[in-house]
């Protein structure tokens, strides 16, 4: 009897309950319970989105033709349940892991020239890194179907680049050898997932409905039409980019071939798959914050954005300019601010924005961190009634990075005064950005109070950055020492502790104009 896994019916998404629980279930499962889960819970982070913008691509093609509902599903808590089991229903085949033909994700006849395999550390992001370590050194002989699964979904969303097994049929292939195309196409994003306070409403709050008629498709849809060689050009100075969302979400920048014994996975194949390219995406990629390019827009004549990525050292509520932009945030928070502007969700609603993404060393073959950070996002900043508080919170960012730059340099000038090369900048601005985390958070949650006003928000936001501000100070003063209470000259002026401290607080001031703090 042949082997079946077929991710419709078979548990094989990790999912929590709300009491903490994690169990595995079925993709259809997945969208029944919704309402009584609370989140997709993947073997790594950047696993979970990729399984979540699994299930955003099949939202999306079950629901093609149909006029926009979104709200009509957010009043009455629910999703298009009847269109998804017919959408599943009409493609129940494309989803057998272990189909002979068309396995879900798969290409059957994937071969390298001398037949071989590699083990399946190659498909385990994490595992035999030097980097990460949720398998790192462990020896992975077998896999079972559930969790090949989850890392194949993993693979064509964050798959590292570097040199692959050369397929045969594939045209780009040298010395047996698939030479680097680039890592996964969510690897190429800073993700944004917006979570609601259950799995149902993680995935309508991460739903922006397209036209119908939208040029699109999803990968399984066309799964017959995937070989060893890529599905577009290559020899093109435009490179070819998905025309619809769930194009994007299921982009295979990867082929793939498990092997199997009927009971386990055992062995891998990973070739090149189909290039990806971010540029001016910004119709179908809503999960991402953009940035203007000058480089690729001298190479595509015209305005040019790409995503903006994470970075392992900077907490996501640094990154809130280009979050909150509405020139470059993403889709979703801008689909959230309409839903807002049109009564359909409270301004009073407090989601988790999450920043999930992954972060490449040596050339991207190396997976070196991920990165996982959440802060809660009242929605009411998003309204265009609330615009002034949208901007306060871009200039709450600001200030603190100004301020930021003022210590890093209050620093420098204690060191210079002490003898020293005026060393620890850097290291004292990410020391004050730790100082001021839990603060900003705060803050930014108390932003829910519907009776805070843009002004009284500012002006909370600058007092509480300028106690944060003397207290940092004061500490880099007392610490300096004896040495830089007497000072040297040094670029031609006298520096010691006072007029450094000095200094300090005139640059304060200058930022936070909060004149009435100058006897604190």
């Amino acid at each position: 009897m042949t082997p079946t896994f077929n991710l419709i019916d078979e548990p094989w998404l990790r999912v929590q309950n709300f009491d903490g629980a994690v169990t595995e279930r079925s993709i259809m499962q997945v969208f029944e319970e919704a309402a009584t889960l609370r989140q997709i819970l993947g073997d790594l982070s950047t696993q979970s989105l990729a399984l979540y913008r699994l299930l955003l691509a099949i939202m999306y093609r079950a629901t093609a033709e149909q006029p926009d509902q979104w709200a009509q599903w957010w009043r009455a808590r629910e999703l298009p349940l009847a269109q998804i089991k017919d959408y599943l229903t009409r493609f129940h085949g494309r989803f057998d892991l272990l189909d002979p033909n068309v396995p879900f994700y798969q290409v059957a006849d994937l071969r390298t020239q001398k037949n071989e395999f590699t083990e399946l550390t190659r498909l385990i992001a994490d595992a035999g890194s030097d980097y990460l370590s949720t398998k790192s050194g462990e020896t992975v002989t077998s896999l079972s179907f559930a969790e090949a699964a989850r890392w194949l979904v993993h693979c064509h969303a964050f798959d590292v680049s570097g040199i692959k097994s050369g397929a045969v049929g594939d045209p780009r292939v040298k010395n047996s050898k698939g030479y680097p195309i680039g890592m996964g196409a969510a690897g190429h994003i800073g993700g944004v997932l917006l979570e609601g306070e259950n799995l149902l409403e993680t995935l309508l709050l991460n739903f922006v409905p397209q036209k119908p008629g939208t040029p699109d498709v999803a990968a399984w849809e066309i799964a017959d039409e995937f070989t060893a060689a890529p599905r577009h050009r290559e020899d093109l100075d435009i490179a070819y980019r998905p025309r619809g969302r769930a194009e994007v979400l299921t982009w295979q920048t990867r082929r793939v071939r498990l092997r199997h014994d009927g009971s386990r996975v055992d062995a891998v194949l990973i070739t090149n798959g189909d290039r990806f390219s971010a540029v001016n995406l910004r119709q179908v990629e809503m999960m991402t914050a953009w940035r203007e390019s000058p480089t690729q827009a001298r190479k595509y004549g015209g305005q040019a954005f790409m995503p903006v990525t994470h970075q392992p050292d900077r907490a996501v509520w640094r990154g809130l300019t280009a979050l909150l932009s509405s020139d470059t945030g993403p889709g979703t928070l801008d689909h959230l601010s309409e839903m807002i502007e049109r009564g359909v969700l409270d301004d009073s609603y407090v989601p988790h924005l999450r920043a999930v993404g992954a972060h490449y060393v040596s050339n991207a073959s190396v997976l070196g961190d991920v990165i996982d950070d959440e802060i809660a996002l009242p929605v009411r900043i998003l309204t265009a009634e609330r615009g002034e508080l949208r901007q306060v919170v871009i200039e709450a960012v600001q200030k603190v990075d100004k301020v930021a730059v003022a210590y890093a340099n209050l620093v420098a000038d204690l060191d210079r005064a002490a003898g020293g090369e005026a060393a620890g900048r850097s290291l004292a601005r990410e020391r004050f950005y730790a100082v001021l985390d839990e603060p900003f958070r705060r803050w930014v949650d108390g932003l829910r109070d519907s009776r805070k006003s843009a002004a009284s928000a500012d002006l909370d936001w600058s007092e509480t950055l300028w106690r944060a501000a003397i207290a940092a100070g004061s500490e880099a003063c007392e610490v300096a020492g004896p040495a830089a209470w007497v000072g040297r000259v040094a670029g031609g002026r006298h520096v010691d502790t006072g007029s450094a401290e000095l200094w300090f607080r005139r640059e304060l001031h200058k930022i936070l104009q909060l004149d009435h703090q100058e006897s604190a």
